[in-house]
Parts: structure tokens; sequence; C-alpha cells
């Protein structure tokens, strides 16, 4: 039987993990088993051993040492409630024998499950009754509720030919799938390319959230100086890092409480403090009051809109963005850093800087009006047909 798992209620209590035999290769400069393992640990996973389940209580994990898995495939197997296999290929009615990757069971299972584990092929007949199977060349679709996408959980043995395959796909999935136009379409390659030379360069992803930090006062320090295109230049540099960042985080298994939170706060409060740094820049050269007005605006809108959002998920438990196709579409070029961005390069493109501050206001308006308006659709909805969900949870995979 092959499990089904659109909404992942992942379940470790009282589960332990023991990875089996190593590999040679390195994903992304680790090892398989330091990714497993830190992978595992990161869900709360502690490592098989006497001294942490002394009487063989629960349930365990048991993961191939020479197979990546990334945290979604991890997820499917903790939601299951009976034992549970990874297994190569696609579902074969005719197969009598199968390649066994990974599979959580009762902890008194443990042995003989590691044993049919240690093994390349497998009787099915060997198998314990009540098994459920996940194809790894066809599981079940996973929505991610942190990166805002439905996913396809990934799994491959781990040869020095894969190797490029792997860090290519587990890039991609770590890539969110609703933001702004930049973020998606123009930094995807770049950022591969960078996440791989910070990678193999032992660079950790706090750096790089700490290097835009400082491009964010250098952003702020030139705008205020009037040098609009230095500063548009840099700020783009900072959204880059910002992709950056996350990314390496994830896909090298070294996210953190603090680098998130770390992250979060720069991406939340930075934006008014540079539509207040250009305003103070055009006023050197303009003192006209429509400025002064945009600047507000500007500023105090964005701290709206993201008031805005954050309410919307408290009122209905869905993100807005991810409410409807639409909101996803809209999304790509709401009124947030990126697209602002974009606004500005274009007024300073037609050398006219002021006019840019003025596109930003209005577009901060136009935003915060549209929110307002698919709020009032989800009250609708709500009262009509019961709690909101993300049209991605039913969506085709990615």
């Amino acid at each position: 039987m092959q499990v089904a798992a659109p909404h992942v209620e992942k379940n470790i209590a009282d589960v332990n993990f023991e990875i089996v035999g190593r590999c040679g290769e390195r994903v992304w400069t680790k090892t398989v088993v330091a990714h497993l393992t830190s992978l595992l640990e990161s869900q709360g996973i502690s490592p098989q051993s006497s001294s942490t389940n002394p009487n063989r209580t629960g349930r365990s994990l048991i993961v191939r040492g020479d197979c990546y898995l990334d945290r979604s495939a991890v997820e499917v197997l903790l939601a299951s409630n009976s034992n549970c296999f990874i297994v190569a290929g696609d579902a074969q009615a005719s197969r009598k024998t199968v390649e066994l990757i990974a599979a959580i069971c009762k902890a008194e299972d443990h042995d003989v499950v590691r044993n049919l584990i240690d093994n390349p092929h497998t009787e099915l007949s060997k198998l314990p009754s009540r098994t459920d199977f996940i194809y790894a060349d066809a599981p079940p679709t996973v929505y991610d509720y942190e990166l805002r996408k439905t996913s396809v959980p990934f799994v491959r043995k781990v040869t020095a030919a894969s190797v490029p395959e792997i860090e290519r796909r587990t890039f991609d999935l770590a890539y969110k799938g609703v933001t702004d136009v930049v973020t998606k379409y123009v930094y995807p390659w770049p950022a591969f390319q960078a996440t791989r030379l910070a990678a193999h360069a032992g660079i950790a992803p706090n750096a790089v959230t700490f290097v835009s930090l400082l491009c964010v006062f250098g952003v702020m320090a030139l705008f205020a100086d009037g040098q609009f295109a230095p500063g548009l230049a840099l700020g783009f540099t900072m959204s880059f890092l910002d992709t950056l960042d996350g990314k390496l985080a994830r896909v090298t298994q070294t996210s953190s409480r603090f680098g998130k939170h770390f992250d979060h706060l720069i991406d939340m409060i930075h934006p008014p403090f540079w539509w207040a740094a250009w305003w103070l820049g055009v006023a050197q050269n303009s003192q006209a009051s429509s400025i002064e007005d945009a600047a507000i605006i500007s500023t105090v809108g964005y701290v709206a809109i993201r008031l805005q959002e954050w309410r919307f998920k408290l009122r209905f438990g869905v993100r807005i963005h991810v409410w409807k196709p639409f909101d996803s579409k809209f999304r790509l070029i709401t009124s947030r850093r990126n697209p602002n961005l974009l606004l500005l390069s274009a007024a300073v493109m037609i050398g006219e800087p002021a006019m840019g501050l003025l596109w930003v206001a209005g577009w901060t308006v136009a935003s915060f009006a549209i929110h307002g308006v698919r709020w009032v659709q989800a009250e609708v909805e709500q009262s009509r047909n019961g709690p909101l969900h993300s049209w991605l949870e039913s969506s085709p995979a990615s």
C-alpha cells in the first residue's frame, strides 16, 4: 500500500534513529551520514543507543547511509503510524523483492528491520505484516508550510554520478514556491552557483546574513547621500545575499533558530528605512511636499501591509499569499522590497528619482487596498464554507 500524505503531521514522540552503513561521496561538502544526522536531529530525533532507549520502546527510524533523503521524505515516514518502508524504484505489482532505503518501525522490531535494510534486496514475504511502502520514484506529494509550496520528497542513492543531480535538486527544493518576481525568476541560477561556492569555502549562513546587514546600512547611507544608482546596486546585492543565506542553511543542514530570527528581523525592518533614506537623498534637490508625503506613505504603508498579512494569518489560519492562485501570483509584484527596488531603478534610469518614490507610495496604497479586498472575500468564504486552506495543499507538486 502506498502512503498518501498531502498534509504531513509528523509524530516524533519516542522516536530514535540509526544510520546503517556509510558512503564515501560528499553532498554539499558533507558526508551523507553527516547530512542525515543533522537532518534527523533538527527534527528532534535522537540517535539509537542503549542509553537513549535501553528498553527498546517507542519507534525506530532506520536509514541507509548511502542514500540521500530530504526533509519531506523523513516527514512522510514520521507521519506513518505503522511499519513503513521507503523502497527503491516505483510500484510494481509483479516484483518479489524490494531494495529497502529507510524504514520506521516499532522499536521492538528494530533489529529485524535493521538487518533487512542492511541487505541489498529483501523478499516481500520477509517483511513484517501490515507494512506500508513509499516508493522512492513515486512518493506522495507534501505541502511544505515553511517554503510555501507542494513538493515531491526526494530520495536518491548517492554515487559520484548522482551527486550533481542531488545538489541541484536539493537546492531547488530549498527555494520558496511563493515569492517576488526577482527572487523567483532572476536569482535561482546565480544563487545556485553562489551557494556551491559558499558551501565549498566553508562559509556559514549567518556570516552571509551579517554581510547582508552591513549592506542594509550601506544602502541607507548611499540613498540618503543622493547616490541612487550605487545604492540600488548594493540594495540588489543585499537582496541576493538574503536569498543566498537561507538556501545555504537548508542545503548544508546548518539552519539555526538564531539564524532564522536574525534573518527575518532584518527582512522586516530595513525597507522602511531605505524609503526614508531615499526621501532624504531626493530632498537635497527637491522640497516638494508631495515627495515628503510619498516618503511617509511608503514607510508607514510597508509596516501596515506586513501587519495586514500577519493579521490575516491569525484570523484565517493561512498566509494571504498562498490562499488562492491569484494571491500567489500577486506576491510576485506586491509592494515589498524587490518590486519597489525595480520601481526606483526605473525612475533612476529616466533621471527622475523623486518620481520613483511617488511610484512606490502609489503601489503601496494599491497593494494595501488589494489585500483589503481579499480580506473581505476571505471573510465571506469562511462564513459560507468553513476554514480556509491554501490552494497549494491540493495542487500538483511544483
